[in-house]
């Protein structure tokens, strides 16, 4: 519930900021809207559950990794490479289901037909994945080093204040 909340109120902000930057007088209440939607039910949502599944991922990883000193340090949830793991994880979720997922989904909820919002997504997925990418690694690594499991997801929904900025002006 509060990351849903946290999650859908900064997504709001985030955008009412945005649109503000981009110079728009009146707020585009339907895009406002999409961007609040989604910032509740993917951030606050989704990644609440998919978030404890990325040290299993690196676990799985580092059980192929044949340097014994990468594997223990992979392997201990408390190392930075273990979390710099997990922000790997989070970036190539971000690049197969996040990016899909926001520009197709906040395209819909825009009123946009399918076929435009997956156009835009084949326009613009590859400055969004750089931007992610720059934005998204050196944060996540953080918040999978410092920040408790409980209250990643709120970690990262605060940075997608500024995230959310990026991204719905990349959009």
């Amino acid at each position: 519930g509060v990351d849903v909340c946290t999650g859908a109120g900064l997504a709001f902000a985030g955008d009412v900021v945005c649109q503000k930057i981009e110079g728009n007088a009146i707020i585009d209440a339907r895009r406002l809207r999409a961007m609040t939607l989604f910032g509740g039910l993917y951030t606050g949502a989704f990644l609440h559950f998919l978030y404890p599944l990325f040290p299993n991922a690196v676990r799985a990883a580092a059980n192929l990794v044949s340097s014994a000193p990468l594997r223990k340090r992979l392997l201990d949830q408390t190392s930075f490479s273990h979390a710099f793991g997990c922000a790997v994880v989070d970036n190539v979720h971000c690049a197969l289901i996040y990016l899909p997922t926001f520009f197709v989904g906040v395209g819909l909820l825009q009123g946009e037909s399918f076929d435009a919002a997956v156009a835009t997504l084949r326009r613009e997925w590859s400055d969004a994945y750089v931007y992610c990418s720059a934005f998204w690694l050196p944060f996540m690594s953080l918040n999978f080093r410092f920040v408790p499991q409980s209250h990643r997801v709120r970690a990262m929904v605060s940075a997608n204040l500024l995230w959310t900025v990026v991204i719905d002006y990349v959009a």
